[in-house]
């Protein structure tokens, strides 16, 4: 899917990847330096800056099945997606600038990695579905099934966190994984349901 934007002199041509299925409260995907409003129904494409504002929560169906949920007061840039000619998922590389996400990842090929960046780690995965959320100084990661690699700030600094596992990472490094209590599991939870 493609499409053709026109901002101005100039005409981008962009690679849709998703589609919003979910929203509540006010969202925003930055294209071109121009604010767009969403709506359900709404395309997402590959390179989008999507916020969500206080209370606010939005649900992506990306192309190759994996779903992306965006809670209150988050700003993700989808920096990569890259797919087959049968909508098979290549690679992806979700930037998390701050707030928090959860990620359904579908499965996919063995190299075909999805990965979600934020200032102090790197969480990737194959078929999973784990969350993390993150603000200018830290982060932190929680695995609700299957299996995540989380790769801190320092090199070598590698974990691999099962499911009802998590980790805070900060600029020191990566901390132990551990498993989560119920309050903070449903504290972040909370920011994620629609």
């Amino acid at each position: 899917m493609a499409a053709v934007v026109s901002t101005g002199a100039r005409a981008t041509e962009m690679m849709q990847i998703g589609i919003i299925v979910a929203q509540r409260g006010t969202a925003t995907a930055i294209r071109d330096d121009r604010p767009t409003e969403l709506w359900v129904g709404a395309p997402v494409y590959e390179t989008d800056r999507l916020s969500t504002g206080p209370e606010a929560r939005l649900e992506v169906e990306l192309a190759d099945g994996s779903v992306l949920t965006i809670g209150d007061e988050t700003e993700v840039h989808i920096t990569e997606y890259r797919l087959s000619n049968d909508n098979s998922r290549l690679g992806a590389l979700v930037n998390l600038v701050s707030g928090i996400v959860r990620a359904t990842v579908a499965r996919a090929g063995e190299t075909a990695r999805f990965d979600i960046a934020t200032s102090t780690s790197i969480a990737s995965a194959r078929s999973t579905s784990w969350l993390v959320h993150a603000d200018a100084d830290a982060s932190a990661v929680f695995v609700t099934e299957g299996t995540v690699a989380v790769t801190g700030p320092k090199a070598g600094n590698e974990i691999l966190l099962t499911s009802g596992f998590g980790t805070d990472i900060d600029k020191q490094g990566l901390q132990p994984g551990k498993r989560w209590g119920i309050k903070r599991i449903n504290a972040a939870m909370d920011r994620l349901r629609p």
